[in-house]
């Protein structure tokens, strides 16, 4: 997919169980309105008529053909734009509005409002884009941007912010076409929440941070095309209008039932209000409060759930919480009010909470003999069949089922009837897989037409999007969870079905936990919760007529088989907790445990080491109880671990990450009991050295950036310009043009090539970069190192390592290392996009020796990956700074600072270095101690050169040095001195 999802959470207040939505209203009135009331007539090919704004001053202008009745314009749409990505007017139309008209909106938000008519057509047809295309005014690539359209690759209507904080997008069932639609996105930039309403009903909503002002500049707001090469609209417009303020749900209600030629949200006062939510539910449930309120003028109710000023309590805390979400969640068994208030008036509701009951319901063992067909339901009635069972694709008659993938095409076919009696569920499967077979389904449960799958869940062990484990619902639109990885590859020992002795290679236990009540599915490998995420389709609702194992749905489509082997797969009604599914991966396939007995002991698990240059060492949390042992329950929520020494080593996601060299104690505690893992970080590296340096305080308009520290200097190119203080970049700075080379307005560094600037790199080497970024479209990259696919040409790329503040595959801050022309790989790191206007520290490193690249942002270390890559296979060609390989727009802002280090930098490193600034060298950390009457003091014992100096007065400038030899201790230099009377100051110098 082209466009991606991003949430953030919604703010909101939380008091003693009530929760309050901030209040606040605006005087909404319409700032732009365009009713196409233009004279009728048929627009030529190429033509040009103006689009008047009633309700402003931004008159917009169409072009191409189209149809004025009087009343609507109608636009032909489904034609393309031309290959080159200029707008093909001669067979479609579009309408240009004023540039920069949406990053000028009231800071408060906004409201767009359209009647439409959609004529069908291929998907994809935005009828509203606005923002700036990749390369301005040609549809060649989406840049930042705020859209809507009929029906996406989901078959969903689609609105989309993509801006600097990523992608928000709310989704609801597509428009019908023929007919036409009110359609609103409200943007509470306030309250930071949009909205989504189409003929007056709210159908989606989201949490965001996007502002207007992120989607500057913005040249390109278009209606009825879009910056991708997408079809254009097919259908008309009767009505657009921008509202200076969110409409809150009753507005839009009024408005609808107004009309189009009427612009009013007039809705009368407020006569009462309703709150509906399931009367009866189970613990875990997450409640969203749906809240009716009704008008004097108004002939419907509105849905005001989401309208500030809405508060909303409960009686029983213990049975059910009020959530900083905005919604209610059952905690405890019992019955309870819940109440909601609104402008003096209130409604409530009992709602009684019980214990879920979670039942086996079917298991399939695969305990047949060798040679038959029949897979067992030792549990239910649906017995399975296996299908093109071959020498290789049958039991093997000691409990495993061998699949050989595309061999034989062999699958297991399971009876109808196991979702439609599901509504939260689990499934759990014990099973090996061989690899490379992306987009086989272990598990595929649903209906297909033959060809293609139709409505289903599947889980699917490598998927070809992002080439991890994934398990999805798809009814009108597929919602997936994906784990971080693929399913782990082992090798099953001796596939023969005749060996009885067979011992799985490389079994997986992965389990899911679909719980429709709390809208959450979680994903589990080896007992441990990889993945969660939002899932409110239902299992009950699909038709489960073509359920399989190892087939997808896709078969019909060339979707390859699994394979593998399976060991035991279970179905259970209900959602597992996090403890039940560790205890079931302890006890294995063969094993059920429902009670595990009394807690009896814990355990921390891991390494009592760690490379302050590695990526971390995974830790587990093991509990015995009294009727199993050996249960991981680290993923249990109830589970705490903390480091007694954050500044040495902290805990993510149960992984031990270094910060500094150490000593730090790793402390787990659960139910009461706790257990401890002392834990050294060392680094047996030299502290690193700088191997070149540009702070760009060279002579104002030179045309040279000056190497400090080595001999490689850079030339100054295009608009680029050397203040005295930083090299400032021109902004906009414009894409490369048509024959690869940057325009004469454009701005960029060259380093001549030969040098060896990136080619002669130590193994361990680390780039640190200061820069202002001041916005603008995706892949502005900062620097750009290697060779071009065309060497000297931004006409596309070959290999290269380059950093961008802000990308075109989710708004992320990314790092690359690419050498897809020479092997067809590449290594990305990604983490969230630079703050527009201020000043940033950018860390990448590249540790050769240990295979490992570590990506910074303002001393945080965002993300890490393997990387087999060497200095020297990056040709040292195309060296550039603020240009890239691509015909990409360059960069705009100016750097700061921009160093070169001999060494892979580690957390601490880094965070000194922030800390010291872009003008300062930070250099390492002398830590203090006292006890008694002596203090310790502590600084890295791999660095040379410094001196352990003292004063006791700062404003005399007198230094010297501290006597005494120090001690190693866990890496660290450690020397006690007697505490003096008076004050006394100390420092390393170089």
């Amino acid at each position: 997919m082209k466009r991606n999802l991003l949430t953030v959470p919604l703010l909101s207040t939380l008091t003693a169980g009530i929760l309050t939505w901030p209040s606040g209203a605006f005087a909404q009135a319409v700032i732009h309105r365009y009713s196409f009331t233009e004279s009728a007539t048929t627009t030529a090919p190429g033509s040009a008529t103006t689009i008047t704004d009633s309700g402003g001053s931004a008159n917009g202008t169409f072009y191409g053909v189209g149809t004025f009745t009087g009343s609507e314009l109608t636009l032909p749409g489904i034609f393309y734009p031309n290959t080159d990505g200029t707008h093909n007017t001669n067979t479609t139309g579009f309408v240009q509005l004023p540039a920069e008209m949406i990053s000028s909106l009231p800071t408060n938000g906004a409201t767009f409002e359209f009647w439409i008519n959609w004529q069908g057509g291929p998907i994809w047809q935005e009828f509203m884009s606005f923002g700036e295309a990749a390369q301005p005014g040609l549809q060649l690539g989406g840049g930042h941007y705020l859209m809507l359209c009929p029906e996406d690759n989901s078959s969903l209507l689609h609105a989309e912010w993509f801006g600097v904080n990523g992608a928000v997008v709310l989704t609801a069932p597509e428009l019908p076409s023929g007919v036409t639609s009110h359609v609103v996105l409200t943007h509470d930039q306030i309250h930071q929440k949009d909205y989504l309403y189409v003929n007056g009903e709210v159908v989606a909503s989201a949490s965001t941070t996007a502002t207007f002002a992120e989607l500057s500049p913005d040249p390109d707001e278009w209606l009825g095309c879009d910056e991708w090469q997408d079809p254009c609209f097919n259908g008309s417009y009767e009505e657009f209008r921008i509202w200076n303020g969110p409409l809150t749900a009753a507005q839009v209600q009024a408005s609808y039932e107004s009309g189009p030629t009427n612009a009013s949200i007039n809705t009368g006062s407020l006569v009462s209000i309703q709150i509906s939510t399931p009367t009866n539910t189970t613990i875990g449930a997450i409640i969203a409060p749906n809240v009716l309120g009704t008008y004097a003028l108004l002939t419907n109710s509105a849905n005001i759930t989401g309208t500030a000023g809405i508060t909303y309590s409960s009686g029983n805390t213990n049975v059910i919480t009020v959530g900083t979400d905005g919604n209610f969640h059952a905690v405890g068994a019992g019955t309870v009010t819940l109440q909601a208030n609104y402008q003096s008036l209130s409604a409530s509701i009992s709602v009684t909470v019980a214990q879920p009951i979670i039942a086996l319901q079917h298991r399939y063992s695969f305990n047949g003999p060798v040679g038959s067909t029949t897979i067992t339901d030792s549990v239910g009635t649906l017995t399975g069949t296996l299908v093109n069972g071959t020498s290789t694709a049958s039991l093997n008659g000691a409990g495993q089922l061998i699949l050989d993938g595309n061999e034989s095409s062999a699958y297991v076919s399971l009876p109808s009837g196991i979702l439609p009696n599901l509504t939260n569920a689990t499934f759990e499967i014990w099973a090996e897989y061989n690899g490379n077979a992306t987009w086989a389904e272990l598990i595929s449960l649903g209906t297909n037409n033959g060809l293609v799958g139709e409505d289903y869940m599947a889980l699917i062990p490598e998927n070809g999007a992002t080439g991890t484990l994934r398990w999805g619902i798809n009814e009108g639109g597929e919602v997936d969870v994906d784990g971080p990885a693929e399913m782990p590859v082992g090798t099953i020992s001796n596939p023969s079905p005749v060996d009885t002795n067979t011992v799985p290679g490389g079994e997986v236990s992965i389990a899911v936990s679909y719980n429709y009540d709390a809208g959450l599915a979680s994903l589990y490998v080896n007992g441990l919760k990889v993945a969660s995420g939002p899932e409110t389709k239902p299992l009950y609702t699909i038709q489960d007529v073509d359920n399989y194992l190892g087939q997808s749905q896709f078969y019909g489509s060339g979707d390859p088989y699994f394979p593998g082997a399976i060991d035991e797969f279970r179905i259970l009604s209900g959602a597992e907790t996090e403890l039940q599914i560790a205890v079931d991966n302890a006890a294995g396939p063969n094993n059920i445990v429902t009670n595990p007995g009394a807690l009896v002991s814990i355990s921390l698990v891991g390494s009592n080491t760690v490379d302050a240059h590695g990526a971390g060492v995974p830790i587990s949390v093991v509990a015995n109880f009294a009727n199993i042992t050996n249960v991981n329950i680290s993923s249990v929520p109830t589970v705490t671990i903390a480091s007694s020494a954050p500044g040495v080593a902290t805990v993510v996601n149960g992984v031990v990450v270094p910060q500094n060299i150490g000593l730090a104690t790793i402390t787990a505690t659960y139910n009461g009991l706790s257990a401890n893992l002392p834990v050294t970080v060392f680094d047996t590296n030299a502290y690193p050295t700088l191997l070149h340096r540009w702070n760009f305080h060279d002579p104002a308009n030179s045309t040279t950036i000056n190497d400090s520290v080595g001999t490689i200097d850079g030339t100054v190119e295009g608009a680029a310009v050397l203040t005295g203080t930083e090299l400032v970049m021109p902004s906009p700075n414009p894409v490369s043009a048509s024959s690869g080379l940057p325009t004469a307005s454009s701005g960029w560094v060259d380093f001549s090539a030969g040098e060896g600037l990136v080619s002669s790199l130590p193994n361990e080497a680390s780039f640190e970069i200061w820069v202002v970024w001041t916005g603008g479209p995706v892949w502005q990259e900062m620097f750009d190192f290697g060779q071009a696919a065309t060497p000297g040409y931004s006409l596309g790329g070959g290999q290269y390592l380059m950093v961008c503040p802000y990308d075109g595959s989710g708004g992320y801050l990314h790092a690359e290392w690419d050498q897809r022309s020479i092997n067809n790989d590449d290594v990305t790191l990604q983490g969230p996009a630079l703050e527009i206007g201020a000043v940033s520290q950018i860390v990448y490193t590249h540790d050769q020796d240990r295979q490992l690249d570590k990506l910074y942002r303002n001393g945080v270390l965002v993300a890490t990956g393997a990387n087999p890559f060497l200095w020297n296979t990056l040709p040292d060609t195309d060296n550039w700074m603020a240009r890239d390989q691509w015909q990409d727009p360059m960069f705009q802002g100016s750097y700061l600072d921009f160093r070169f280090w001999n060494g892979a930098l580690t957390a601490a490193q880094v965070a000194s270095l922030y800390a010291a600034g872009p003008e300062a060298i930070g250099g390492p950390t002398l830590q203090i101690s006292a006890a008694g009457n002596s203090i310790t003091l502590e600084w890295p014992a791999n660095i040379t050169g410094y001196t352990l100096q003292s004063s006791t007065n700062l404003a005399t400038r007198v230094w010297t040095a501290v006597s005494g030899t120090p001690t190693v201790v866990n890496g660290l230099n450690a020397l006690t001195v007697a505490r003096s009377p008076t004050s006394t100051f100390y420092r390393l110098n170089p």
